[in-house]
């Protein structure tokens, strides 16, 4: 079917009025009835019953408005936008993050970037490391916000300070007592760990290969957030990014390891695509400003280092 003749069905099913989608589209009433044949015959099947002057959607036409209601509406939501963006009223940041980064550094950046922007509009997706990296490379986002290394891919990594392994325990664990938590001190203790499908959890494995196997794990989780309830509840110690811990999960005390593992907060954005004026401004703020709003989701004098 032609998309006139799907914004025709469109607008008479939401007017239900023949005289008034007329008047919305512009036509006369017998051209418009016209069409309607004209997309009744193309399709093949009757849209609707006619009888002494009036209309009633068949029930397949019911069930096709189900899918252009949703086409149309999203239509008409991306030609507002167009034309805010023309009239200078709004600009689109769009983020992937990491879950971590998305609830505890982002929504600071956002807020202190929107006091000197108030009009530019941020999408926000908090996603596993792999999707991020999809998102960011595929276009659908303008940056993404990771800890886990980035190779092999068409991508420009800007760095954004230095972080490294936390274990994560009760305060009234013994190894709450430690500074710095050596690495040989987790034997015999229950670990709740980064999945081994991530590359998260492949260099936590090769970072245990220097005392011989893992100890056991009891969870394996996608998010450090997850590792923290789990924590928690008493199920384990949990090795995590540290940026969870902080004022999130009061209950619980972050010790970096000794050995420890970096983790390295960066951004990304695609090689491919010119970022518009906004994404530029906004990458320079999470540049200048990421340590300041680490630094206030991190374990106390362990947050990220400009």
């Amino acid at each position: 079917m032609k998309t006139r003749y799907l914004e025709i069905f469109d607008t008479i099913m939401r007017t239900r009025s023949l005289t008034e989608a007329a008047r919305i589209l512009n036509v006369s009433q017998p051209a418009l009835s016209k069409m309607l044949t004209h997309a009744e015959d193309q399709i093949g099947i009757p849209l609707f019953n006619r009888r002494r002057g009036r209309i009633t959607p068949t029930s397949e036409a019911l069930q096709l408005f189900k899918e252009t209601e949703a086409v149309f509406d999203r239509l008409h939501d991306v030609q507002r936008l167009a034309m805010e963006i023309r009239d200078s009223r709004v600009a689109m940041v769009r983020v992937a993050a990491i879950q971590t980064l998305g609830v505890t550094v982002l929504p600071r950046l956002v807020r202190e970037f929107r006091d000197i922007h108030p009009r530019v509009r941020f999408s926000i997706q908090l996603l596993p490391p792999r999707y991020v990296i999809e998102a960011t490379m595929k276009g659908d986002v303008d940056l993404g916000l990771m800890l886990s290394p980035v190779q092999g891919y068409d991508l420009r990594k800007i760095e954004l300070g230095r972080s490294e392994l936390f274990c994560a325990v009760r305060r009234d664990h013994r190894l709450a007592a430690f500074e710095r938590i050596p690495l040989v001190e987790l034997r015999g203790e229950t670990l709740i760990t980064g999945n081994r499908n991530y590359l998260f959890g492949l260099q936590l494995e090769s970072l245990f290969s220097s005392i011989g196997d893992m100890p056991e794990i009891a969870c394996q989780v996608s998010t450090s957030f997850a590792a923290c309830a789990l924590v928690a509840e008493g199920v384990g110690v949990g090795l995590v990014d540290g940026f969870a811990v902080g004022r999130h999960f009061g209950d619980l005390i972050a010790r970096p390891l000794d050995p420890t593992m970096p983790l390295d907060p960066h951004m990304i954005l695609s090689t491919r695509r010119t970022p518009g004026r906004h994404v530029d401004r906004f990458v320079a703020h999470v540049r200048s400003r990421f340590g300041p709003a680490a630094a206030g989701s991190s374990p106390p004098g362990r947050a990220a280092e400009s």
